[in-house]
Order: structure tokens, then sequence, then C-alpha cells
């Protein structure tokens, strides 16, 4: 995948969190999210910022990662 491609979809998709818990959705349900293991997804976009340095992504990421799916216990958060 074309680096720039590769950068785009990760920003797309961290809108696309941003905007759904916004309106309240449930992470897990989240169509491009692994439903048996919703935080990798979030995991593989921390560590794409993290390269890129955009360490204020990463924690809004981390914030949402924790408030959002700690109450699942199978996750292990």
């Amino acid at each position: 995948m074309d680096p720039l491609e590769k950068n785009l979809a990760h920003r797309l998709a961290y809108e696309f969190i941003l905007t759904s818990m916004e309106e309240d959705l449930d992470m897990k349900d989240l169509e491009f999210i692994d439903q048996d293991q919703p935080h990798e997804s979030i995991d593989k976009l921390i560590k794409h910022f993290e390269t890129t340095e955009e360490y204020e992504k990463c924690q809004t990421l981390l914030k949402i990662k924790s408030n959002r799916l700690s109450s699942y216990n199978k996750y292990n958060l």
C-alpha cells in the first residue's frame, strides 16, 4: 500500500472513531473493528500515530480505549 494512502486510511479511521464516540456508538459495533478484539484496531492506530509523532491523537485513542473497552472484561484492559 502506498504510504500516503496508508496515512490517509489511518487518519480517516481516527476521525471515524471520534465521530462514532460523539454519537455514543459502541466500539465493538464499528464496522472495521474486529469484534472479538476491538482494542487491536485502536492499538494499530496508536502505533501509527506514534511513528508520525502525533501524540495528541495517541492520547485521545488511549482514553477511548480505556473508557470504552474497559467494561469488556474479556479484553483484560
